[in-house]
């Protein structure tokens, strides 16, 4: 695996969105080593500062006073705030609080050492947290700690130099295991940091080849269903109309049926072969709204030249059920895929329909709902009980409607698959002998 997509200077993703992804990821590990360090630099400024307490005449009283009353308070109180504002952790701002409490410590520890005026006794133990410290918080600010160690190095140089009389081979001494020291933790901590972020990414392209062997599964598997859909309309539903047109054309070549026999038979064909024709177009609305493309084809839509059309297609069964179709739109313009819509009302308005009872209305609205528009039908007829409508989502789940008119049990599916086309979701609201209202909720134009 090609490793170019890390710096490896800086150990800093190329990708910005990777490296804040990996950050997050392990700020609450780093933050775990901060907290270690905090508690160990308040235990063992504790413990120094009871010992000479008892033992005085080992430490200047000024340098005790600034360890007890400076020092330690400022540890405790960083300790409480890591430990109770925890959202410090989710966010950048706990790197800039890393800074402050590394570079905190060697100045701190640097000034006690030059109250206590024992011209740099006790140096060693500053050194040693000082690298202890720099290891530590080598792991969170990797490039920032390049750039402070060798600051921290200079500023203990200095230190030694013009605060402290100490011999000069003394400050070389020093200077050289800080350097030595220093180098060989960022040596460790880099090869960490570095197969940390190899694993990461690592992880990340397995997750992300995971997701997308998921998607392709689900993919497949609609396309399945769909298919096993499709057959079972074709052998049933489309072929059984047909038959019927091709048997009453045998029958009315061959004779065997008068004028008045052939025309009846005919228009309960036409009816069927009208009902086909229906289903053939919402079955390739329905292909289309499966396609990666359907997005692109949405654009506004009036609701009102939808309407029109749909009143008329529907004239006939409104005056012989004797249904009044009210209308009622509040905001007449929605964006979407005008077909599809189109669709998804005519099926409400049928359903109203068939399942409505002679001399009842029939409401189509838009309403405002937020940001967006709920469209709705609803009808004052049979309605569902419970159980009813948990079977609205088997794909030829139907029943008869007040005048045992057939359905073909497909057109929920399909109004559902056009819905969601939409990113939406349809609402059922039914109650036995009361009616039945369904709606969808579209984006406004």
């Amino acid at each position: 695996m090609s490793k170019s997509f890390i710096n490896t200077w800086s150990l800093h993703f190329h990708d910005e969105e990777i490296e804040e992804s990996f950050r997050l990821d392990n700020i609450q590990f780093e933050s775990r080593l901060v907290k270690i360090f905090l508690l160990m630099l308040i235990g063992f400024n504790a413990i120094y500062a009871a010992k000479d307490f008892y033992f005085t005449e080992q430490r200047d009283l000024i340098s005790l006073q600034f360890q007890v009353f400076f020092i330690l308070p400022v540890y405790v109180a960083m300790s409480v705030y890591t430990n109770r504002f925890k959202h410090l952790f989710q966010n950048f701002s706990f790197y800039s609080f890393a800074v402050f409490l590394c570079v905190f410590t060697i100045v701190s520890q640097l000034c006690m050492l030059y109250l206590n005026g024992d011209n740099g006794k006790g140096l060693d133990s500053i050194v040693l947290i000082a690298i202890f410290g720099s290891f530590i918080f080598s792991g969170i600010l990797y490039r920032q700690m390049l750039g402070i160690v060798p600051f921290v190095l200079v500023v203990l140089i200095i230190f030694l130099v013009f605060l402290f009389e100490l011999p000069l081979v003394r400050i070389i001494n020093v200077s050289l295991i800080y350097t030595m020291a220093i180098c060989a933790s960022l040596l460790t901590k880099y090869q960490i940091e570095r197969q940390r972020r190899l694993s990461y990414n690592r992880a990340a392209s397995l997750m992300s080849d995971e997701k997308d062997i998921k998607e392709s599964y689900l993919r497949i598997n609609a396309l399945s269903e769909m298919r096993r859909d499709l057959i079972a309309i074709l052998a049933h539903d489309v072929r059984s109309p047909l038959a019927s047109l091709q048997g009453v054309l045998s029958l009315t070549k061959s004779g065997s049926l008068s004028p008045e026999e052939s025309r009846e038979y005919l228009e309960k064909v036409e009816q069927q072969v009208s009902t086909v024709n229906f289903l053939v177009n919402d079955i390739l609305i329905w292909i289309k709204s499966q396609s990666d493309e359907a997005d692109f084809e949405k654009g506004p839509v009036n609701l009102s030249s939808i309407i029109e059309d749909l009143k008329f297609l529907f004239l006939d069964a409104f005056e012989e059920k004797q249904i009044e179709f009210k209308v009622s739109l509040t905001i007449d313009n929605v964006y979407g895929q005008p077909d599809m819509i189109k669709t998804i009302l005519r099926n409400f308005i049928s359903n109203a329909i068939k399942f409505s009872d002679k001399g009842t209305a029939i409401v189509l609205e838009s309403r405002p709902e937020g940001s967006k528009v709920r469209i709705s039908v609803r009808d004052h007829g049979m309605g569902m009980t419970a159980d009813e409508l948990a079977k609205l989502k088997n794909t030829f789940n139907t029943k008869l409607g007040t005048r045992k008119e057939k359905g073909m049990g497909l057109g929920l599916k399909i109004c559902r698959a056009l819905i969601q086309a939409h990113k939406s979701n349809l609402e059922v609201i039914s109650q036995p002998n009361e009616g039945t209202t369904m709606s969808f909720l579209l984006n406004r134009a």
